[in-house]
């Protein structure tokens, strides 16, 4: 093998490996992001959303209740038109 040489051979001529603790850039660490949820973030369907969610089921726990109440209304009066 050609260009192979031996620790042996750098210890004799003084080009042993040494690690002198220094790190290899001067760059500031960067802490990774967990990419795939932060790239399909923005695939979301609306009610996978939760506060869009929420928000929906409120708007429509509130129609139901009012078609309820319209309903009842309607009932204890006998009459047939709806009031509005």
């Amino acid at each position: 093998m050609v260009g192979k040489v031996s620790e042996r051979v750098l210890l004799r001529e003084g080009l042993e490996r040494t690690d002198n603790g220094m790190k290899q850039t001067s760059w500031p660490d960067v802490t990774p992001i967990n990419q795939k949820n932060y790239y399909t973030d923005y695939m979301k369907r609306d009610d996978q959303i939760l506060a869009l969610r929420l928000q929906g089921d409120a708007t429509r726990d509130r129609i139901v209740q009012a078609a309820k109440d319209r309903d009842r209304a309607l009932a204890q009066s006998g009459r047939a038109e709806v009031p509005l």
